[in-house]
């Protein structure tokens, strides 16, 4: 994961700048695992579990059921495997965790993660917003769209969205 979040091209869109070094990065997992509002999540693929990405839910009141979802993935994501980790990580927002809805931000150039938020239910939330950072737009998608598209997409297609199991560090 180190090569593809300092790599210039897979790293371009991230607001934070790329680590130094794989000891920073490290030393940065070990940090947000204790005493954050951030619930992170590291998405792993294959038989040997190689780090492809992480995603995180940041809540400003975990008490409101709403999170800022972020999502970032290193060239996996040109395959395809967004739009299943999306889901997957949206599924887990609104059944395991019971959110109502989830905000996402994405830089204006970042036409594809726009795209992939609205195919999930993300609409344009305009003006001033607690989950907005400066020159990001900004899309919500609330658990009753996401699943009536989630319906939609597996009455068209039973094979869809191919996805694994989620588990959870400590959950059976």
């Amino acid at each position: 994961m180190f090569l593809w979040r300092t790599n210039p091209e897979t790293s371009k869109y991230l607001k934070a700048p790329p680590p130094p070094s794989l000891e920073a990065q490290r030393r940065w997992f070990s940090s947000v695992e204790e005493g954050t509002d951030i619930y992170y999540l590291l998405t792993l693929e294959g038989e040997e579990a190689s780090a492809i990405g992480y995603a995180c839910f940041l809540s400003k009141c975990w008490e409101d059921r709403a999170a800022k979802l972020g999502l970032v993935l290193g060239e996996q994501a040109r395959s395809g495997k967004g739009k299943s980790f999306a889901f997957l990580l949206l599924r887990l927002g609104f059944e395991k965790m019971g959110l109502t809805k989830v905000l996402g931000s994405v830089d204006p150039e970042n036409s594809p993660a726009a795209r992939l938020l609205q195919f999930v239910g993300g609409q344009s939330v305009s003006g001033p917003h607690a989950y907005r950072k400066e020159n990001e737009d900004l899309y919500e998608i609330n658990n009753d769209r996401f699943f009536a598209i989630e319906e939609k997409l597996r009455r068209e297609d039973p094979q869809f969205p191919c996805l694994p199991e989620y588990s959870a560090a400590g959950e059976e």
